[in-house]
């Protein structure tokens, strides 16, 4: 149990004041109780005494009033506290998390499914913010009421105080038995969780396919399935709970007879008067109330447990080592040197070797798996090479800030994607900060201006999320206005007219030309005017560069890419 407090503790390392502050204020809290139990002990003794008078019950009122009132002022404050510990902790870490990934190799995202992401952003932290900061300071200030308390008894009458202190070891005993014996259906249950989520999501992305064929039966029973698992896993843990739980209210309720008893015994000999015996027999029903309430908020500490590890897991994943150079490069020629790469003990790469003049055209065509994106998305550093350097302006890509290397690199991909936001600030994602006219410019550059003025709220339309209200061409057409907005030197192409119908490829390939105009150019391709009009093209076989040149001087040559040319004009003469 110790363990587990410790690492929420350190788990809630920015919010130490505030849980400091709440753990004090409830330290007063329990004084403040006292003074009730106070009052009630000389109002005993004055009608034991016979000693009732004006003055004792003006005292005793006024300790109720102080104590309920102090009461009220430390659950408030502490309550402001924990409120602000438990949003700001889950603030803080889904900040953290989310910029973390963006450091994180795509290779070992890839190692994540989605569900798991989704669920330790939404609700795995969530359970931390609610449940956290209330458990630690509930747990910690539930131990601190019920020693005081048990010091208090102490000191009227110290046998009693044996018997509570002898209570309060046996509880957490079985306590920590408890954490032993829930630890691993508490992991069960969060992995249930994240697979249910991981279904529902797929179901939700891929409900086209599931419609078009007809894989409801199929689908459905997956997601019924976790469901239930999930359900039956969250059942069983509760269910597994119930025999502890009243374990823990079995000792309380027991140790309280055997406090009346102790007590009525020593009345009985005459070694305890009989106010303090009346006193100590109230007291048993209230003495182990803070352990009560505190042992309510330890039931969770496994699944705050488990939430923790899920979230420090991605916590742990490696990040690509950021470089020390914030100056931009002076020039933009690319140099792979010597370059390997495997996905795991797939080489898709092998000892590549080529240069990218600046302001230059290059092309990359090969088979589909023959490592043409892998070669653009090394440039990024979505992944690093696992052999040999890649260069801009000589110097070792991964000697730039990362940062500093990706304000360098626009990407148009064939698969877009828009966010679930308008058009206006899908475009404007290219450029923090850029204005409505810098905007609509390049919208016009990209050949999407007008296509966005016919919506119903021009560039203020929502568009769904991933662009769902919108045609491919015109999704691509607004991913280049992204990528012209942002202006950067170096422009990688990754078959972005590959899906496209032929109506709006002319326009696509106008706003492509905008694009590209004075910059480093990488494009993955398969369109032969583009092709063509390379300054340079490599041709990619098996992860190795098998011809490199230009148009006139490979077409010359009986290889891949006069094949590949020929096949292009079979196929672009062909008609229904």
């Amino acid at each position: 149990m110790l363990t587990i407090i410790k690492r929420i503790w350190n788990f809630a390392n920015t919010q130490h004041s505030k849980i400091k502050i709440s753990v004090g204020v409830n330290f007063f809290r329990a004084i403040f109780s006292l003074l009730d139990y106070f009052a009630i002990y000389l109002a005993i003794t004055a009608l034991i005494n016979n000693n009732i008078s004006l003055v004792l019950m003006i005292k005793c009122v006024l300790l109720i009033i102080v104590g309920v009132a102090g009461r009220i002022v430390m659950d408030g404050i502490s309550s402001d506290k924990l409120m602000k510990v438990g949003y700001g902790v889950a603030k803080e870490k889904r900040l953290h998390v989310a910029n973390k990934l963006r450091y994180v190799p795509m290779g070992y995202l890839e190692t994540f499914n989605l569900g798991e992401i989704s669920a330790t952003l939404t609700t795995t932290i969530g359970e931390i913010e609610t449940l956290a900061p209330m458990v630690l300071v509930q747990i910690i200030s539930g131990i601190i009421g019920t020693l005081l308390m048990a010091i208090y008894v102490t000191a009227l009458n110290w046998k009693i105080g044996i018997i509570a202190i002898v209570t309060i070891i046996l509880y957490f005993f079985v306590t920590n038995c408890q954490q032993k014996s829930l630890k691993n259906i508490t992991v069960l249950r969060q992995r249930a969780q994240e697979e249910m989520i991981f279904q529902v999501l797929e179901y939700l992305q891929g409900i086209q396919v599931i419609k078009g064929f007809g894989l409801f039966g199929e689908k459905h029973k997956a997601i019924r399935e976790t469901i239930s698992n999930s359900c039956k896993k969250n059942t069983a843990l509760n269910i597994k709970s119930i025999p502890w739980l009243y374990g823990q209210r079995l000792i309380l309720t027991l140790f309280s007879v055997a406090i009346c008893k102790a007590a009525l015994v020593q009345y009985l000999d005459g070694s305890l008067g009989l106010s303090l015996c009346l006193f100590t027999l109230i007291m048993s029903f209230v003495i182990f109330s803070s352990l009560d309430f505190a042992g309510s908020s330890i039931n969770f500490l496994n699944l705050i447990d488990v939430a923790i590890t899920h979230v420090n897991k991605i916590d742990a994943l490696p990040v690509i080592k950021n470089g020390k150079i914030t100056n931009k490069p002076c020039r933009y020629d690319i140099i792979y040197d010597n370059v390997s790469f495997s996905y795991g003990k797939k080489e898709v790469l092998k000892n590549l070797n080529a240069t990218l003049k600046e302001k230059e055209i290059t092309a990359i065509i090969g088979q589909s798996g023959s490592g043409k994106t892998t070669l653009t998305h090394l440039l990024a550093r979505f992944w690093d090479p696992s052999k040999g350097t890649i260069k801009l302006n000589g110097i070792d890509i991964k000697n730039y800030n990362y940062d500093i290397l990706l304000e360098q690199i626009s990407c148009v991909f064939q698969d877009v994607y828009l966010f679930n936001d308008t058009i206006e600030n899908n475009i404007g994602f290219g450029r923090f900060g850029a204005t409505h006219e810098e905007i609509i410019e390049a919208a016009k550059k990209a050949k999407c201006h007008d296509f966005i003025m016919m919506l119903p709220n021009g560039y203020d339309t929502l568009i769904g999320e991933g662009g769902s209200s919108l045609s491919g061409g015109e999704k691509q057409r607004i991913s280049i206005a992204r990528a012209i907005l942002k202006d950067a030197p170096i422009i990688i192409l990754d078959e972005a007219t590959a899906s496209v119908d032929p109506e709006n490829e002319l326009e696509i390939m106008q706003a492509i030309y905008e694009l590209y105009k004075n910059k480093t150019c990488i494009i993955v391709a398969h369109r032969l005017n583009t092709i063509r009009s390379a300054g340079q093209i490599l041709v990619l076989e098996n992860g190795k560069i098998i011809q490199k040149g230009k148009h006139d001087e490979l077409i010359k040559q009986d290889g891949v890419y006069r094949r590949f040319i020929e096949h292009r004009e079979q196929a672009e003469k062909w008609k229904i």
